[in-house]
């Protein structure tokens, strides 16, 4: 699964720090670990600055949004996926 998904420049920097904190303390990473199924997951942040240009002569982008890129691989169906998240990360959004 695959999913791109514009965010506002101000909330980079926070979102930078939450993916670290979740790098660098174990015992946050409990509940994720918890996603067995779930073979290879990701986040890429891109800043709408840094978007490539392919050749020299290329005009630069002119964003107004940074965007958050997710991958994931997995075993299941779509629905399967989805209830496992919702079961797993439920305690984190009550």
């Amino acid at each position: 699964m695959n999913a791109i998904t514009p965010m506002k420049p101000w909330k980079t920097p926070f979102l930078r720090l939450i993916f670290f904190l979740l790098g660098a303390i174990p015992p946050l990473q409990k509940d994720l670990r918890n996603l067995s199924f779930i073979h290879f997951a990701r986040w890429v942040i891109i800043p709408r600055a840094s978007f490539p240009r392919l050749f020299a002569k290329q005009p630069e982008e002119s964003l107004r949004y940074d965007y958050l890129l997710f991958f994931s691989n997995f075993n299941g169906t779509w629905n399967q996926y989805i209830d496992a998240f919702s079961a797993v990360l439920f305690k984190g959004w009550t």
